[in-house]
């Protein structure tokens, strides 16, 4: 784990870059943002004791926002290699980030499902085609519900 510090306005990544790290906040905050159809748009500030980028560190996609900091921060840093290995011994640690997960995926919908609340008819997939990517082959098989 490697010690972050940033001040007001310093961009910690951009939308796009690849993920080297995933980071808890420590003091301060940060904002993360995108734009859409050229207006910025804030999705969430994240404070003292949170996290924030672990989906593109995870998954190996890149980043799919920007993260400036909004006043001093003090990050706590993280690499893909030092998050699997505290998973792997640390079972509060992997069932208080998967709490952590499940609350932001609940966050989302909960903001789509306000956003779009006066469609009337309208199907969303999560993640593109359906099928089954390799990781959940994996994980059904792990808990005897694969084919």
């Amino acid at each position: 784990m490697t010690k972050v510090v940033l001040e007001a306005g310093d961009t910690l990544f951009n939308e796009n870059d690849t993920a080297e790290h995933m980071y808890y906040v420590v003091n301060g905050e940060i904002e993360l943002f995108t734009a859409v159809n050229g207006e910025m748009l804030v999705l969430d500030h994240i404070g003292r004791g949170d996290m924030f980028g672990e989906l593109a560190l995870i998954n190996g996609d890149p980043r799919t926002a920007n993260a400036i900091a909004t006043r001093q921060t003090v990050l706590a840093s993280l690499t893909k290699q030092e998050l699997l290995l505290k998973v792997k011994n640390d079972a509060t640690f992997a069932a208080k980030m998967i709490c952590k997960l499940a609350k932001k995926l609940k966050g989302a919908n909960k903001a789509l499902k306000d956003q779009l609340g006066h469609k009337t008819s309208m199907e969303i997939t999560f993640g593109g085609k359906r099928d089954r990517a390799p990781e959940e082959e994996c994980l059904a098989a792990e808990v005897g519900a694969s084919p």
